[in-house]
């Protein structure tokens, strides 16, 4: 009777419904440790590193570069929670930062309350050699039930710096890394993965124009 008993046990859990087998047994990490797909599309300006003028007007030294440029990100991933409020995971993320490009992360999740998470996501660029594009990135957002909230990005990019006069033996043009950032919105889930198709079309359309206009060659 005793060996008869688990198997007893075993067969009535077969015909539990899904998860109730998990709600008989809790844990500390429950309802937190699974996968979480990530599906986000963000929208930013940059906020820092953009061109400036140290020394006023057009003719003084002066950096030279986007200012104020848009960007675009689409990203992709999962994250796995360890605990109620930690979660892993790693990303891949392609964009429009002065020019196009794609990377590679990780993303921890901080959960601040029950509906709003903190996300650090530090990434490197594998494709994308643009000098606009910083090497590394490190993005950090607050989302609201993963579905909507705020992020900065972070990444170091190369200025360039024009000098009118510069001393003898001197270039004109000399260039130094330096910071640049953006701020912005971000969308996950069904919004996320609207935003992301919507992103592609966009995209898609810009090339088409782009072979219309100059599949002969631009000026």
């Amino acid at each position: 009777m005793r060996f008869a008993l688990p198997k007893l046990l075993a067969s009535a859990l077969l015909l539990l419904p899904p998860g109730a087998a998990r709600a008989q047994a809790p844990s500390s990490c429950e309802p937190a440790c699974v996968n979480t797909w990530i599906t986000e599309a963000s929208y930013s300006r940059r906020v820092a590193g953009g061109p400036s003028r140290p020394n006023g007007g057009i003719f003084g030294a002066y950096e030279y570069g986007e200012a104020g440029a848009w960007h675009l990100t689409a990203t992709t991933g999962i994250v796995h929670g360890v605990s109620r409020r930690v979660g892993i995971g790693a990303v891949v993320s392609a964009g429009l930062w002065s020019e196009l490009y794609a990377s590679l992360g990780a993303r921890l999740r901080l959960g601040l309350s029950d509906e709003v998470a903190l996300d650090l996501t530090p990434t490197v660029v594998i494709a994308g050699d643009d000098e606009g594009v910083p090497d590394a990135m490190l993005d950090a957002s607050v989302m609201w039930r993963d579905r909507i909230g705020v992020s900065v990005q972070a990444g170091a990019i190369t200025a360039h710096t024009y000098r009118p006069d510069p001393p003898p033996g001197d270039p004109y043009t000399t260039t130094r890394r330096r910071l640049a950032m953006s701020a912005g919105i971000r969308v996950g889930e069904v919004p996320g993965r609207i935003g992301i198709l919507a992103d592609a079309a966009a995209l898609a359309g810009l090339f088409g124009v782009y072979l219309l206009y100059c599949g002969g060659g631009c000026d």
